[in-house]
């Protein structure tokens, strides 16, 4: 891709502060409801019944409060080729605020609905890939679409 340049450039001015919260059951229970439901720029999604004790298996608690954030404002949301939906956001690094740290929500559909199956901070290498082979279906910012014509 041509432009994968200048959207890597574009999300890192996008950076959001890092949003530190404590991962336990009342905390998810008020991010997510009962329903684990999350409105997003396409419609609701729903966290996967596993997701809370996935991000306690692979210790990253440290990112829960980046979860909603991605999914409610994500800078961009892409169709990757194996048909999953990736929410993309950008924050400040929580232990180095002038480093970047992206963050991305994965989800698939199963009997209709969006179920969020994996949260986590991927490699620039990974969102290049993303980016280079995913099909652009949301952009926070309508300039930057122009950049995923092909």
């Amino acid at each position: 891709m041509e432009n994968l340049e200048k959207i890597i450039e574009w999300l890192k001015t996008q950076k959001a502060p890092f949003e530190d919260k404590k991962l336990n059951r009342e905390n998810w229970k008020s991010e997510f409801g009962q329903n684990r439901e999350v409105n997003t720029p396409i419609g609701v999604v729903k966290m996967g019944k596993d997701q809370f004790y996935k991000l306690i298996k692979k210790h990253r608690q440290k990112y829960f409060g980046l979860i909603k954030p991605t999914l409610e404002n994500p800078l961009l949301i892409l169709t990757s080729p194996e048909n999953s939906l990736s929410f993309i956001k950008t924050f400040a690094h929580f232990k180095y605020e002038d480093r970047l740290l992206y963050f991305l929500s994965v989800a698939v559909s199963i009997d209709n609905q969006e179920i969020i199956i994996a949260n986590y901070p991927p490699t620039p290498k990974d969102i290049a890939d993303l980016l280079e082979k995913g099909i652009l279906r949301y952009a926070s910012d309508e300039e930057i679409k122009v950049f995923f014509e092909k």
